[in-house]
């Protein structure tokens, strides 16, 4: 009895760490790129809040990580469509990861 309660705390230790490790960041990071597209086809408050989302996550990216400015030879504009075309082609992904692979073509450049 004792082996199947430890086994079965593994197991939800194991399922809670992966659900937590496949999201990163608070707010818009948590959310599909899916419903990104859904909430700019709307056009409302809502999307425009993911923006900020966005633009706050390459903001703070370039102050505390990089140290290079890539918000400074970008524009917002450019930034969230490269987004839109991401979450295009990338439903299920996380706004986390649109938003890091928007670092890695921005750093590339």
């Amino acid at each position: 009895m004792r082996i199947t309660f430890v086994i079965a705390l593994l197991l939800s230790v194991l399922l809670i760490s992966g659900t937590a490790w496949a999201t990163f960041g608070f707010g818009s990071g948590n959310i599909s790129c899916g419903q990104w597209i859904e909430s700019k086809e709307a056009d409302g408050p809502l999307h425009k809040t993911r923006e900020q989302w966005v633009l706050g996550y390459l903001s703070a990216y370039s102050r505390w990580v990089d140290k290079s400015d890539v918000v400074k030879t970008n524009d917002g504009y450019g930034a969230t469509v490269w987004i839109d075309n991401f979450c295009q082609d990338n439903p299920f992904k996380y706004m986390s990861e649109a938003a890091e692979q928007l670092i890695y073509a921005l750093e590339a450049r």
